[in-house]
């Protein structure tokens, strides 16, 4: 159970990482009219786009195949996403997951982000409530990246193509992996860390990726294909996902309306 839990978490981390960073102004979108620009340049302006936003909602929906130990477990999660940007890197996120596990039961877990810390209100589950340091700029920094945006090089991605969906576009391309790897392991390690967990290598597989947007470029639905392998405790952990984000609203709340408990959760380490 406890690798169950901990890889639940990395995804959950791993949606959290994705959409913690703000603006990269090295990496502007052409200027060219609309019907020229190709799956890349979308993707650059869909990234400026969401940038600028103050909040946004969400859904989540994630097939999750997990094997480990010899075994394998199917997995369906949901989430609910509320997030508040102030800056690139101060942001307040909520984030209200159940997993269904099939014979293992079903198990709810509700994280939450604010001031530099990661709440973590597992209390059907485990029966804590804990807060864990989530030191973000950081961790920015410590890449290179100092709030700029997780985006990649246009050499990262292949198979990429345009199409017209009514009003709407579609944008498709493969991610190369090992890009992916570079940008996100050692930050999801160190998150990891900060969790107690330690000694976690991760290595992502390609990413098959396709996004439909709006005519102000702001995403309507994401949708990542991806694998992911982990050394965890000694033991290789492989899971694979197909996970559906859909966005619900863009600037329609100005703050989360956070557990009242907050200041009662226990400073420590899960596991």
């Amino acid at each position: 159970m406890k690798k169950i839990i901990i890889t639940i978490l990395t995804l959950s981390l791993l949606l959290f990482t994705l959409t913690a960073c703000g603006d990269n102004n090295n990496n502007q979108p052409p200027a060219q009219g609309n019907g020229d620009m190709d799956a890349f340049d979308l993707y650059l302006a869909m990234t400026d786009a969401v940038a600028d936003l103050d909040s946004l909602q969400a859904t989540v929906n994630a097939n999750i195949s997990m094997e480990f130990d010899g075994e394998s477990i199917d997995m369906l999660m949901t989430m609910e996403v509320e997030q508040v940007m102030r800056s690139a890197t101060d942001i307040e996120l909520a984030m209200a997951m159940t997993t269904d596990m099939g014979e293992f039961g079903s198990m709810n877990i509700n994280m939450y982000f604010r001031d530099g810390y990661l709440y973590q209100d597992m209390s059907e589950v485990l029966g804590v409530k804990m807060r864990s340091p989530l030191p973000i700029e950081d961790m920015l920094e410590g890449m290179g990246l100092d709030g700029a945006a997780i985006l990649f090089e246009r050499g990262d991605i292949r198979d990429s193509s345009v199409r017209e969906v009514g009003a709407n576009r579609e944008f498709h391309f493969i991610l190369d992996g090992d890009a992916l790897s570079d940008i996100l392991a050692d930050m999801m390690g160190d998150m990891m860390d900060n969790l107690g967990v330690g000694d976690v290598d991760f290595s992502f597989g390609d990413v098959n990726y396709t996004v439909v947007i709006g005519p102000d470029y702001l995403p309507i639905t994401e949708h990542l294909i991806f694998t992911m392998e982990m050394n965890l405790m000694g033991e290789t952990v492989t899971a694979s996902y197909d996970m559906l984000i859909g966005y619900l609203s863009f600037n329609s709340i100005t703050y989360i309306n956070f557990p009242a408990d907050l200041d009662e959760y226990v400073d420590g380490e899960l596991f």
